[in-house]
């Protein structure tokens, strides 16, 4: 259910910018917690944003866009833990299109353990924001 802000006008993805309170459901048969801001899964999707950050400061150099990336990550992480849904779009956002978050590769001298722990990271993330943004309700 989508309850329109003070003004009448409807969330679009493009008009998203806006604050609103949200909520998601783990499972389909779940009710949100009273109260609470964040969800297990954005609490998921936060650490996972915090680990991925931490992997591109620490092997920044092995790729141009890095730092980059990291500040994006960052921006969706900080968004989410003041319950913006704007760190969901902006994680979503990332990938798709050339430059983009999912054409990061370390260079070769990067440990091997470092790309399997960023694209499993990756992964995750992308998969924990959408479905989170399928479960998002508006009030």
């Amino acid at each position: 259910m989508v309850r329109l802000p003070p003004g009448g006008q409807s969330p679009d993805a493009e008009s998203v910018t806006a604050r609103y309170a949200w909520r998601r459901m783990t499972r389909a048969d779940d009710q949100p917690s009273p109260g609470t801001e964040s969800g297990p899964k954005t609490l998921l999707l936060i650490q996972c944003l915090d680990e991925l950050v931490a992997l591109l400061r620490t092997h920044v150099r092995a790729h141009p866009g890095g730092e980059h990336w990291a500040q994006w990550m960052s921006a969706a992480a900080t968004d989410l833990r003041a319950g913006d849904f704007r760190g969901i779009t902006k994680t979503l956002g990332a990938s798709g299109g050339m430059g983009s978050f999912t054409d990061v590769v370390f260079s070769g001298e990067t440990p091997e353990s470092a790309h399997s722990e960023f694209d499993r990271l990756r992964s995750r993330a992308f998969r924990l924001a959408d479905a989170i943004r399928r479960g998002a309700t508006f009030e």
